[in-house]
């Protein structure tokens, strides 16, 4: 819950940003809207292919590749202002965003108390989520 609540709080400056950011970049409103919904797109294939993927690597390793794909994104977005390589991270959302939330409520479910699991998750996802995405908004 606290690495989620952490993750979450980092990746608030993206939702609240990214649009400005690329506007900034001089994106037009076209390529804008193209951007998101290359991240949409990957979130998508993630959520499709996301069983197939913790079978074979497992829930905990997964969700250690989806920390360090933040890390990574936001690097990308710190570093790069080229406007190819914004669309490439925009493809690191599949990790970010849709890895990320499908493998931590399957670890919370895993964890919680028998008959209790949407309990925890409710309670996983008001404490990390919403407190961290209030927490990350209040930030940026």
């Amino acid at each position: 819950m606290a690495a989620m609540f952490v993750a979450r709080v980092a990746v608030m400056a993206y939702y609240v940003f990214f649009s400005i950011y690329i506007d900034n970049l001089g994106m037009d409103d076209g390529l804008k809207g193209l951007a998101w919904s290359v991240g949409v797109a990957s979130e998508v294939v993630m959520m499709f292919f996301s069983s197939s993927i913790t079978k074979r690597i497992g829930v905990r390793v997964l969700f250690g590749l989806e920390l360090i794909g933040i890390v990574v994104r936001s690097s990308i977005y710190a570093l790069y202002l080229i406007v190819w390589v914004i669309f490439a991270a925009q493809c690191l959302h599949s990790l970010t965003f849709a890895a990320l939330h499908v493998t931590l409520i399957r670890i919370v479910a895993a964890e919680a108390p028998l008959g209790r699991s949407g309990t925890a998750q409710l309670t996983f996802a008001a404490i990390a989520l919403g407190g961290g995405g209030a927490v990350g908004g209040w930030l940026t």
